[in-house]
């Protein structure tokens, strides 16, 4: 009798088959599977096989990825050399396969693996795509035509280059005629603030206005051409032109004679009488175009749905077909008109963004900086020039093995840059000789979500049917994998996902099929639970000036909920609640709270932490420029260098490096004979605090005119005790953007001449951002974006941002759709908004709003599948959501395509899932896990958080 294998035998078998070296493999990887795992495998199995470390190429999406990559292969190569042979058999058994016999020269091998990597030139290439880019460039410079001496510009580099060339493009436009008819035509359409917004969005987009140019031979008036064949508009039309050719065609006979018919009809007929009547009473038809196509025309610029009344029709049988002619004639010319409008405004962002790219690209020329698009698009000609094919035959010599991490995130340009480098494995001698070279790549399409960083889901699939021939073609070996079991996630969790993308409204976009994934902790108990809605509270009397307008109430949904979170885990914390029966204390560690985007509630979340005394790891990315320590160490820099800077001067004095406060203010400015600063040192001997106040300014005054930016800092934070100052009231999360700041104080004098006001206005155009890592093992309550926790994975996962899909409003401002030449050459388009639409900008809208609502749904699996044992959904309502009367068709769609609304519909009523009550009371929960309490609580009372219930009395704030 054969027994049938377990879930962990079949999740390896998987695995090994994936791991295998004897042949190509792409696998399709749920979350949770073990695809690093599987990577360290096939690497390990690869330098077991005879694979020269060398010859093996890792390209992963992050760096963190690839450091983690290293890591655990360093730990399982150096573990191999301590083993005796009995344990190392069965790791390699493991590895293999019971079958796979472990001989002495096979051990002997393995043992020697971690030395052979370590000896190999460069170490072991595990590298993300970008690196291995830059070591490409560096390798053949010249080949790539660039100098020797490149250095990658970081982003705040790139930002400020951006701003410099988009003033500098600006500035330019009264010596050049091009950019001045440009934005001419651009001022018409938008306001100064508006194409500054535009030029911004130019900049973000720039990738896409290289592919552009590229496709239409490198000339942006290619690019226009091609743009006016799309919208079939003639490019040397101009639009004064066609209004008279429209008015000249006005059949003003035939409407004098209508406008008396229409005069005896209805309210409507008068209407559209009176307004004929106007018209043809001027002297000058095309005076009045506007109101004469509002005759024939809505709001929208349709054709009346009522041109005539059954009684005007019935008195003048032939008036309506004439009315129905001229209503078809005025709809066909707002057509034209807005096709020609559409083509004049986005010829000039054309030819504007090419002049800004042009000026972007001169900058970085002359610093000899490249960003991080040129390192793929640079290694990319590199590769394709076939006056360097010497350089393909050279690296094709020294790498036989290539494996893809994270896959789904590849984009266009790098998976040709895979190609072009497996362009000899599978052809011509690479395929016919006995040297084994293999291609493995490893993803999920459900899990691509990086669009903005120019992630391409279709290109997933695309490749590996592109692959797949080829190989098949090579009468190599191929293997298309699929990893479905979780090591991951709890039944019942995974039991939730599979029951969520069953439905078609969640899987669209997501998964081709019901999404199907296998546990292998089937006897974990695990447990979800979708929470109701907080409902905003009655507004009663309340107005406007009740409150400052960046207040949050305590009884504001948002600020609930957080509060609600906050005392839950709090409860856990206090009363030793247990994961599971017999298992360890939940500790702060172990709960991620995701939120689709970094909002208010982000803010009151780990308020709300701090306030019940929750240890919270803060926020893992943080604008330096928003943080209050920076801005003040940017208010004593703009003191320093003005000191009759008023504002500058107040902010200073109320900050913790002087330490005084609005009651200070107060007594010193009113009234005050000069600057601030005067009067500062006039009256300190009125406060002890001033005198030291002033006598600290007076010194780093001093200090600012002697030694450079980062000194000056260093010297205020270090020895003058400026950071123990910020520590003390801010607290250590501190630390971070105080760190970051110093290193850019640095990092500008090595690029710059050392100047305070250089580094001030260097730092303005930059934006820096400080990115904290969340792997890090602290006992903290983790609150992040689900985009940041991607590869990231917990115990217990909030999920309360979940009412928030993409609207019209989050429209892009530019549009990149198909050409008249097809979707190689696409064309770029600026409506101005949604009510100037034609046709094709339409559809391109209607395309970025459906590709963004598919990876809406797509950041629901990832966000879905980081819990190992336990996931909270909830949410609260704004008042739009909330109140049917100021719902709007939009809303209302956006309503039912929540992640609350989906996740509900997939599981309300559904077998077991059953309603519970929650320890605030209100409307019930619905869960799915054990049917005992205890099941879950383990070492706590019924009902999963029994301390959540009674809030202890020093926990400000609570609302339950």
């Amino acid at each position: 009798m054969t027994m049938s294998a377990s879930p962990i035998e079949k999740a390896k078998r998987a695995q090994r088959e994936a791991a295998d070296p004897a042949g190509s493999a792409w696998v399709s990887a749920n979350a949770g599977s073990g695809k690093t795992r599987v990577l360290v495998d096939r690497v390990a199995r690869l330098l077991l096989a005879g694979a020269a470390p060398h010859t093996i190429l890792c390209l992963t999406f992050t760096k963190a990825a690839a450091a983690e990559m290293r890591g655990r292969l360093s730990q399982r190569l150096g573990g191999w050399t301590s083993c005796d042979d009995a344990a190392l058999a069965g790791e390699l058994a493991d590895l293999a396969g019971p079958a796979a016999a472990a001989d002495a020269a096979l051990l002997a091998r393995a043992r020697q693996l971690f030395a052979l990597t370590l000896d190999a030139p460069g170490g072991m290439r595990v590298q993300t795509i970008h690196s291995f880019c830059e070591s490409l460039l560096r390798r053949f410079p010249a080949e790539a035509r660039i100098g020797v001496d490149f250095a990658v510009a970081d982003d705040i580099e790139t930002a400020a280059m951006l701003a410099a060339a988009r003033d500098r493009l600006l500035g330019e436009t009264a010596d050049d005629p091009v950019a001045r008819g440009a934005l001419e035509d651009l001022v018409l359409r938008a306001d100064a603030a508006g194409i500054d917004t535009l030029l911004t969005q130019l900049a973000g987009d720039r990738r896409r206005l290289r592919r552009m140019l590229a496709a239409h031979g490198g000339d942006c008036e290619g690019a226009i051409a091609a743009l006016a064949a799309s919208l079939d508009v003639d490019p040397a039309m101009r639009e004064d032109a066609l209004e008279a050719a429209f008015a000249a065609g006005m059949p003003l006979e035939a409407m004098r004679a209508a406008a008396p018919v229409l005069a005896r009809g209805k309210s409507t007929d008068q209407d559209r009488a009176r307004a004929l009547a106007a018209c043809l009473e001027a002297p000058e038809p095309r005076a009045t175009l506007e109101r004469w196509l509002r005759a024939f025309l809505t709001a929208k610029g349709t054709i009346a749905k009522t041109l005539a009344t059954k009684d005007v029709q019935k008195q003048s049988p032939a008036l309506l077909p004439a009315l129905q002619a001229e209503a078809e004639r005025c709809h066909d010319f707002v057509q034209r008109r807005l096709r020609l409008r559409q083509f004049r405004v986005s010829a000039a962002v054309i030819r504007l963004g090419t002049r800004l790219v042009s000026l972007y690209e001169a900058a970085k020329r002359a610093r000899a900086l490249l960003d991080y698009d040129d390192l793929i698009f640079r290694a990319l000609a590199l590769l394709e020039d076939e006056d360097a094919a010497w350089v393909r035959y050279r690296l094709d010599g020294g790498i036989d093995h290539i494996l893809v991490d994270e896959a789904q995130d590849t984009s266009e340009e790098q998976w040709r840059l895979v190609e072009l480098l497996t362009e000899e494995f599978f052809a011509g001698e690479g395929a016919a000789g006995d040297r084994p070279r293999t291609l493995f790549a490893v993803g999920d399409e459900k899990q691509s979500i990086f669009s903005f960083q120019g992630a391409d889901r279709e290109a997933f699939g695309r490749a590996r049917a592109g692959f797949a021939a080829r190989i098949a073609a090579a009468g190599r070996r191929f293997s298309a994998v699929e990893l479905a079991y979780s090591f991951r996630s709890t039944p019942a969790v995974l039991d939730v996902v599979d029951r969520l993308f069953a439905h078609e409204a969640a899987r669209a976009g997501v998964a081709a099929e019901a999404t199907r994934h296998a546990a292998i902790r089937t006897g974990d108990i695990g447990m979800f639970e979708l929470w109701p809605l907080v409902e905003p509270p009655d507004a009663g009397a309340e107005t406007a000036w009740d409150a400052p307008l960046d207040y949050v109430a305590e009884t504001a949904p948002r600020a609930v909920l957080a509060q609600r979170i906050a005392g839950m885990v709090r409860g856990w914390l206090d009363c030793g609640e247990a994961l599971a029966p017999g298992g360890r204390a939940i500790r702060a560690g172990d709960v991620l709270i995701l939120v689709r985007r970094r909002n208010g509630f982000f803010v009151e979340m780990v308020r709300a932490l701090k306030a019940c005394g929750v240890p919270v790891a803060g926020a893992d990315r943080l604008v330096l420029a928003a943080h209050m320590a920076v801005q003040d160490l940017l208010a004593l820099g703009e003191f320093a260098l003005l000191p009759r800077d008023d504002y500058a001067l107040a902010c200073l004095l109320k900050s913790p490096l002087c330490r005084l406060g609005d009651d200070d203010l107060i007594r010193l400015c009113p009234q005050r004979a000069g600057s601030l600063w005067r009067t500062l040192r006039a009256r300190a001997g009125e406060d002890p605090r001033w005198a030291r106040a002033a006598e600290d300014l007076a010194r780093w005054l001093a200090l600012a005119e002697r030694v450079p930016p980062f000194e000056f800092y260093a010297r205020v934070l270090g020895a003058d005790g400026g950071r123990a100052r910020f520590l003390a009231r801010l607290g250590a999360e501190a630390n971070d953007p105080l760190d970051e700041f110093l290193a850019l104080a640095l990092a500008h004098e090595r690029e710059h001449v050392p100047s305070l006001q250089g580094f001030l206005h260097w730092f303005d155009r930059g934006g820096a951002e400080v990115k904290r890592d969340m792997e890090q093992a602290r006992d903290e309550v983790r609150v992040m974006t689900v985009h940041a926790a991607k590869g990231l994975e917990a115990p217990i996962v909030f999920l309360p941002d979940t009412l928030s899909p993409p609207a019209g409003r989050h429209d892009p401002k530019l549009f990149w759709p198909e050409s008249a030449h097809g979707a190689a050459a696409p064309v770029l388009i600026w409506p101005g908004g949604s009510a100037n639409d034609t046709a094709l900008s339409a559809a391109a809208r209607q395309s970025a709003r459906q590709a963004r609502m598919e990876e809406y749904r797509r950041l629901l699996y990832v966000a879905t599948t980081r819990p190992r044992d336990r996931l909270y959904v909830c949410g609260w309502a704004d008042k739009t959501l909330a109140d049917p009367e100021t719902a709007t068709e939009e809303t209302a769609e956006q309503g039912e395509a929540t992640w609350h609304a989906l996740l509900d519909a997939a599981l309300r009523g559904k077998p077991g899932v059953r309603e519970v009550d929650l320890p605030w009371g209100g409307p019930k929960a619905l869960r799915l896990g054990p049917v005992d309490d205890a099941g879950v609580a383990g070492t706590a009372a019924a009902g999963g958080t029994p301390a959540a219930a009674e809030p202890p009395p020093s926990l400000p704030g609570w609302v339950l």
